[in-house]
């Protein structure tokens, strides 16, 4: 919104002053509200259409014979401003009050506030370049849509096909330019996000589920659902199978089988074992080490082992044992309960005693020299 400052010759705060100024600018629809004091004037905050009201010819005249100057403001005289480019040589000779002159003359609708001729020097590639300043904004958006006759001359609406080209050129270097966000198309300047299209297959959804209730209601669902979350609308069939539709995009659940898994025993046993074996063989070298270190005669260290209870490695290995040959042997046990009581005794007088595997120790360990103390 542009600012446009009056200054005055009397004092701005003087009330009289203030309410001569609203009377003027009544007829151009600027009220009190939108004036507002400044240093050595007043400033109004009003519309472009506005402002352009008051800067006429006919009332700026007015305002200067009660002491009133406005200023008019850069961007509504960029605004009132046009450039022509490549005028022709003979319309370009005159001068710029004749050409000012040509132009109302040829242009009824057409009132010149000012005109300048660019001098044609190394800087001015374009040559015979012509600045026009109306004395409103629609003037001069007209002589840019249809151009200006002068001197049997008629100058083209250039300055519209430089701003098609400037866009054109713009296009061009987004397209050529890579794109950071989400868009599937980079090159396009209307393609959808990734936010819009999963909204759209959201209503899309909501509208095949409210048809499955309702059926013949799915397009004007989707249209009303589509307005309300200002995404473009798409004409579909009206009465398509929504239910058939839903179902397709569901995953289909499938059952997993679960595959027993199984272990041999026979291997997890045979481990087992010969850990309690490896086990009860070092405790039995330690029993032999701590005969030998006592020296006490073989006699006692057999009453002793006799006094102890057997080793716990042994139960462990006939427990063991025969928890295997009942997993095993299930249906002979079923039929003849007396069935593991046999395997007992048979696996008992296999597996040697402890005093059996010392005496194999004895026999394969080989004494120690025996050192004599020298006088």
């Amino acid at each position: 919104m542009p600012r446009l400052k009056i200054t005055c010759d009397g004092d701005p705060k003087d009330r009289r002053i203030k309410l001569k100024l609203l009377e003027i600018l009544a007829p151009a629809d600027v009220y009190a509200n939108a004036l507002y004091e400044a240093n050595g004037g007043y400033i109004i905050n009003a519309s472009e259409k506005e402002v352009d009201t008051v800067l006429e010819s006919a009332a700026t005249q007015t305002l200067q014979s009660h002491g009133f100057y406005p200023i008019l403001p850069p961007e509504i005289k960029a605004r009132r401003t046009i450039i022509c480019h490549k005028v022709e040589h003979t319309a370009f000779e005159n001068t710029k009050n004749d050409i000012a002159d040509e132009i109302e003359n040829k242009q009824e609708w057409a009132k010149i506030q000012d005109a300048y001729k660019f001098p044609n020097n190394r800087n001015n590639t374009s040559g015979n370049t012509l600045k026009i300043q109306f004395e409103t904004i629609s003037m001069a958006d007209k002589a840019t849509k249809q151009g200006l006759r002068l001197f049997n001359k008629r100058k083209e609406k250039v300055k519209e096909k430089q701003e098609e080209k400037r866009v054109k050129s713009q296009s061009y270097s987004q397209a050529a330019n890579h794109h950071n966000n989400a868009n599937t198309f980079p090159t396009s300047a209307t393609a959808l996000n990734n936010n819009q299209t999963s909204k759209m297959m959201i209503c899309y959804l909501h509208a095949h589920a409210m048809n499955i209730v309702n059926p013949g209601t799915f397009q004007k669902t989707l249209i009303d659902i589509l307005q309300e979350n200002n995404l473009p609308t798409v004409i579909l069939p009206n009465n398509p199978p929504s239910q058939q539709i839903i179902q397709n995009m569901l995953p289909s659940e499938t059952p997993q089988i679960m595959e027993p898994v199984t272990t041999n025993l026979a291997t997890t046993t045979s481990a087992a074992e010969a850990d309690l074996e490896l086990s009860s063989d070092s405790e039995e070298e330690q029993e032999t080490d701590e005969e030998e270190d006592t020296g006490l005669p073989e006699e006692t260290t057999q009453q002793e082992t006799l006094r102890q209870p057997p080793p716990l490695p042994e139960l462990i290995e006939s427990t063991s044992t025969h928890t295997v040959t009942r997993q095993h042997n299930h249906k002979e046990t079923s039929q003849t309960p007396h069935a593991t009581n046999n395997t007992d005794t048979e696996i008992a007088q296999t597996t040697p005693s402890v005093k059996q595997r010392k005496n194999q120790l004895r026999k394969t360990r080989q004494p120690e020299p025996k050192w004599t103390k020298r006088h």
